[in-house]
């Protein structure tokens, strides 16, 4: 007799609550862009705050289908954002790099023109440009 009553009453043990406020985080960003030098193409991905982005560039075959990593500092001036920080190659003998530094242009709303260089040893460098979609 006591088990109807104690059905009714239930109390929701679930350790997954529904979520009652959809709020995103501003202070994020978020950012892809297609890149080219003058004979390879590339993606690159990145993530981090207004002032410091971590993110990772994946060229292409001419590159010998080379990844880096990336740290970054950015500062931004209006429609643009200067960025710098050091470089290091993941694949096809890992190094660290010298840096990378280079520059987003506003072009529309969250579009923005990309150019930066790579300089990965005192012989080698690549120069990327591309547009790049920032959230």
């Amino acid at each position: 007799m006591i088990l109807p009553f104690l059905t009714f009453g239930q109390i929701d043990c679930s350790p997954f609550h529904p979520v009652k406020n959809y709020e995103v985080n501003k202070d994020v960003i978020y950012s892809i862009a297609y890149i080219s030098c003058w004979h390879a193409r590339g993606i690159m991905v990145e993530m981090g705050t207004d002032n410091f982005q971590i993110g990772t560039i994946a060229m292409g075959k001419r590159h010998n289908n080379s990844t880096y990593i990336y740290f970054v500092a950015t500062q931004r001036y209006k429609n643009l954002r200067l960025y710098a920080g050091p470089l290091y190659r993941i694949n096809n003998d890992p190094t660290l790099g010298i840096g990378r530094c280079g520059i987003d242009v506003g072009v529309y709303k969250n579009l923005f023109g990309t150019l930066s260089v790579s300089q990965i040893s005192t012989s080698l460098n690549y120069a990327n440009f591309g547009v790049k979609l920032i959230f």
